[in-house]
């Protein structure tokens, strides 16, 4: 497991719900990626946007196990380390402030993509699975509209060449 993002010591029953919401995340992520152009998420500014929207499903992931297991705050950014872990070849600390740069996105525009993911990994639940995942896909038609650029600083380096994302 990645290194906590979390100063708690987590138990091993917390560690794989960590590890199960990851992979939850994992496989939204890989479904909507299907629906995006060769090569789009080959762009880093994409990627990053990519990632902010990936994070809110994760959360969603995270607070759909119930009261008493839904994951903390922390727990959820551990679970976005993890799935980052998963399919990049980053070191800890580039995945641990790669996390910290998605979170801190506070910009209008990243709030409403992270809520954006959030909602359409509830959605892709049920009977609007489909619309759900090419959601992403669909804001690249507009992406003047949906993903400003230049990017807000908290994420702005993590498009440059040599960083974590």
């Amino acid at each position: 497991m990645v290194a906590s993002l979390t100063d708690q010591h987590l138990s091993p029953t917390r560690r794989q719900l960590i590890i199960d919401v990851s992979r939850q995340g994992l496989v939204f992520a890989e479904q909507c990626a299907v629906h995006v152009g060769e090569g789009t998420l080959d762009d880093p500014q994409v990627q990053v946007y990519y990632l902010v929207y990936v994070l809110g499903a994760i959360e969603y992931f995270g607070d759909q196990l119930g009261a008493a297991t839904a994951l903390n705050d922390g727990e959820k950014l551990a679970a976005m380390a993890e799935a980052l872990a998963a399919f990049d070849n980053a070191t800890q600390q580039e995945i641990r402030e790669t996390v910290i740069a998605l979170n801190a996105a506070a910009s209008p525009a990243a709030r409403a993509l992270r809520a954006l993911g959030r909602d359409n990994a509830e959605q892709a639940q049920g009977a609007a699975r489909d619309d759900a995942l090419r959601c992403f896909a669909g804001l690249l038609k507009d992406r003047e509209q949906h993903l400003p650029l230049p990017l807000e600083p908290a994420l702005a380096a993590l498009a440059q060449p040599g960083t974590g994302a």
